[in-house]
């Protein structure tokens, strides 16, 4: 018998007699099995920006109008970790669509890999799976002043900002 992931089952028994009488059946209860583990989609980033992304995973499986999945982005390659700068995401998405979660409020130009959990009726999450790794944009660079500081007949030197971008 093969179950579907993230589904839920009613069980019940009876018993039978040695004359082949059969008796009333008798509630088991109710179960749900785990949920499969998140998949990364063949393009898991649907939008970068300066400050945020949007990324996209494929349920393997899960029902998409019942799972609940945890995202999270962080800028090591591995997850869970003890960055404190790991932003996190609780996605439930509505029956049709691919699952996705956008964040905001991240650094510029930095990279950040994506990880994603699901989790089943029972509360019990899945590990975590790596979707990818993508980079938010650079802002543009800052005028600084002066913008040109030595300019020779076969030469120049210029000057600008980092505005934000981390610098190498």
């Amino acid at each position: 018998l093969a179950l579907s992931p993230n589904s839920t089952y009613f069980f019940s028994v009876q018993a039978r007699n040695m004359s082949g009488i059969m008796t009333d059946f008798v509630s088991l209860g109710s179960t749900s099995t785990l949920a499969a583990v998140p998949a990364p989609a063949p393009v898991p980033f649907a939008g970068t920006a300066t400050n945020g992304l949007t990324v996209t995973w494929l349920t393997n499986g899960n029902p998409v109008s019942v799972t609940t999945y945890t995202v999270v982005v962080s800028t090591e390659a591995v997850y869970p970790n003890a960055n404190t700068g790991n932003v996190t995401i609780l996605s439930t998405q509505p029956a049709g669509g691919l699952p996705t979660a956008t964040f905001t409020g991240l650094v510029a130009n930095t990279i950040y890999f994506a990880f994603a959990s699901a989790q089943n009726w029972n509360g019990l999450q899945t590990a975590y799976a790596l979707l990818g790794s993508t980079s938010t944009l650079a802002l543009p660079p800052g005028v600084a002043a002066p913008t040109y500081a030595l300019v020779n007949a076969s030469s120049a030197t210029f000057s600008w900002l980092p505005n934000g971008n981390p610098v190498d």
